[in-house]
Parts: structure tokens; C-alpha cells; sequence
């Protein structure tokens, strides 16, 4: 299976108010997956329908992610600013951080780069800095578990 016209991450375990959540990524597109600053009490820094400021440090992580991950796969794109930004995934799960994962879709395939979280991030059950995903794989973000499919 492919990802030629993009993917879909579905929800399938976590807080009551996220389960069946889709979340749509086109070709061409990434998302920051984070937690909403309504989950219990704490500081956090997504809001719904919001794109959170990166900072250097960010950036240069998700430069090298996209510059690594070139050579290996034909038509990956190597400039975050190739890619458009998605709304925020805000996620009610205490386990997320704040700035937990990115996840970017292009000609390529999937990719997903933890951002430095504190709880990790695991794909098919093992913990991954970066990686590329396919439809079929199962992805967890603290406590949230994604499925993913393709976009048709």
C-alpha cells in the first residue's frame, strides 16, 4: 500500500475525547502532535487549530531529519519549508509533551521525528528518535496509539 495521495492517522486507543479522531495528511504536509493545554491543569502549548512557534533548536532537528532521510528515499523532500504546515494535533493525554512528534508526508512516503519528548515515541513497538511509516504501522504517542492508513 501506498501513500500517493497522502494518509490518514485514526485514533485507536487513548482519552475518551480524542478516540476516533482522523487526522488527514496530504501530500506535501506535516503536523506537530502535542499536548492540549487544558490536560490536567498544566502548562501546554498547542491550541486547537494553532501552529506553535519551532525554535532553533526545532528547526535544526527537523532540518537534519529531512537532510538524513533524502539519500535513502527518492523524491523526499529536504526544506521544511517544502512542506505546508497542518493545524496542531492537540491531544488531551498527560503522557504527550507538549512539542512531542512531528510527522511529514511527501512524495516519498510517511516520516514522523520525536521532538525530545519526554514519554517517547513508538512505532509498531519500538521507541524511535525518527522513522518512516507505512500504512499498516501503529504509532504511539504517550499513551495514544494511532492507526494509520492510506488517504484515497
Amino acid at each position: 500500500m501506498s501513500v500517493a495521495h497522502g494518509a490518514l492517522l485514526s485514533v485507536t486507543k487513548g482519552e475518551a475525547r480524542d478516540l476516533g479522531r482522523v487526522v488527514v495528511l496530504g501530500v506535501g504536509s506535516c503536523v506537530m502532535v502535542g499536548r492540549s493545554p487544558d490536560v490536567s491543569r498544566q502548562t501546554g502549548m498547542i491550541t486547537q487549530h494553532s501552529l506553535i512557534r519551532l525554535d532553533d533548536e526545532d528547526h535544526q532537528a527537523v532540518a537534519r531529519h529531512l537532510q538524513t532521510r533524502a539519500p535513502h528515499n527518492d523524491d523526499a523532500r529536504t526544506v521544511f519549508a517544502s512542506f505546508d504546515r497542518a493545524d496542531d494535533v492537540a491531544l488531551g493525554d498527560d503522557a504527550v509533551s507538549s512539542r512531542h512528534a512531528m510527522i511529514f508526508c511527501d512524495e516519498a512516503g510517511l516520516t514522523i521525528l520525536d521532538m525530545g519528548s519526554t514519554n517517547g515515541t513508538f512505532v509498531n513497538g519500538d521507541r524511535i528518535i525518527s522513522a518512516d511509516l507505512a500504512p499498516g504501522d501503529l504509532l504511539r504517542i504517550g499513551e495514544t496509539r494511532f492507526a494509520i492508513t492510506p488517504r484515497r
